[in-house]
């Protein structure tokens, strides 16, 4: 697994320990939401630097989000809005909204799902990072029977 060091330095993020911090955390959750983030923070840093800020860690997200390093989506369950790490260039995955179950995609189910490029104006595609949020096979169940008969 790359470190959240590296991570940084090739997107061109400052390398500082609340950057650092919330990758490393992202590296282990598939998705979470930032309540969740901070408190894994304040938990984890509470004997060395004491609490993070809700600014810091705003500021923090917004800055790998826009280096694209980070993306956000809105969780079903909660409607709180969720972080994850993007996946590598040339990769794809599938991430549950409820659960964060993630599993990684061949480039072959990718490719079969590529629009047609015919008339878009663009002829080829080099690079894709992809995402699919749904619902994994758990979670339609237990929805499933959750409803009334």
């Amino acid at each position: 697994m790359t470190t959240p060091a590296d991570l940084l330095s090739r997107a061109g993020i400052q390398n500082t320990a609340a950057h650092r911090a919330v990758v490393s955390i992202l590296q282990k959750t598939p998705a979470i939401s930032g309540a969740d983030i901070l408190v894994t923070l304040a938990s984890d840093r509470a004997d060395a630097t004491g609490s993070p800020s809700t600014g810091e860690l705003q500021r923090v997200l917004a800055e790998l989000s826009a280096a694209g390093v980070v993306g956000r989506v809105s969780a079903e369950g909660d409607g709180d809005t969720h972080y994850h790490l993007m996946p590598a260039s040339g990769q794809a995955r599938l991430v549950c909204r409820r659960c964060g179950t993630r599993v990684q995609a061949s480039m072959d189910t990718v490719h079969a799902h590529l629009p047609d490029l015919h008339g878009t104006g663009f002829s080829a595609v080099f690079e894709t990072d992809v995402i699919w949020w749904g619902l994994c096979e758990r979670c339609v169940q237990q929805n499933a029977q959750a409803q009334p008969q």
